[in-house]
């Protein structure tokens, strides 16, 4: 059976996916994706027929997939502001970031055999995240913990729901990888009393001349409770 969304007339199939598309900022570029991509040859001609000249009316979704990703801002916002200048319409400017904890390429799965530090393979180095690289109109900063799907499910595979791994590395793993995010948001939250301010439970931190908020959103996975709930490690 045919999608309902490709019976329906060019123009308003585009304007459904304009509603759909979202930054993604990686290797010191962007990219305009969209959910609908890949799916088939129409929609996907479809997208590439607006997105080059697509530009949000409200906020936009962006999300900083690795910390390179931080440099894709300069032709993110060159391209937009030289599109709404062309255009004769008006665009805000990026006002929320979302930076990816975990890099969304998985590495080898962390096997019992291995060193515990391969955590380190699984994230985003996030002292790298220079927040002083935002652009102006940004007003909160969102810190995603959310494991990509490639990399949860090299962990399902190493260590399978519900059971603990013998030498204790899977809770191990899981430390020392929350452990770093904790670590990084107190440090940008806390590190300088006078860059930040308390307010009805938010925290906000200083960018050159402004206050920005800073979030932390996510999920951790459920196939992974017992490894953080069910320890024996003192440090939990």
């Amino acid at each position: 059976m045919a999608s309902p969304l490709l019976a329906l007339p060019a123009e308003i199939r585009q304007q459904i996916i304009c509603e759909t598309f979202h930054v993604e900022l990686m290797d010191s570029t962007y990219r305009v994706q969209s959910p609908l991509r890949g799916i088939c040859k129409r929609l996907e001609s479809d997208i590439e027929e607006v997105r080059s000249s697509w530009l949000p009316e409200g906020t936009i979704d962006v999300s900083v997939k690795d910390t390179y990703g931080m440099y894709g801002f300069v032709p993110l916002q060159r391209d937009f502001e030289l599109r709404a200048t062309c255009s004769g319409r008006k665009w805000l400017g990026v006002q929320e970031v979302r930076l990816q904890c975990y890099l969304d390429n998985a590495p080898p799965a962390p096997m019992p055999t291995l060193s515990i530090f391969r955590n380190v393979m699984y994230q985003n180095n996030l002292d790298h995240y220079d927040i002083s690289m935002l652009p102006e109109t940004v007003e909160k900063v969102v810190i995603d913990t959310t494991m990509p799907p490639k990399q949860l499910k090299a962990i399902e595979e190493a260590w399978p729901e519900g059971r603990c791994s013998i030498d204790g590395r899977q809770e191990k793993f899981w430390l020392a990888t929350l452990k770093h995010i904790f670590v990084y948001i107190s440090a940008y939250s806390r590190r300088e009393p006078s860059n930040t301010l308390e307010n009805e439970g938010w925290i906000f931190t200083k960018v050159t001349d402004r206050m920005v908020r800073l979030e932390t959103n996510g999920k951790l996975p459920k196939s992974q409770v017992d490894a953080m709930a069910c320890t024996n490690l003192k440090e939990w």
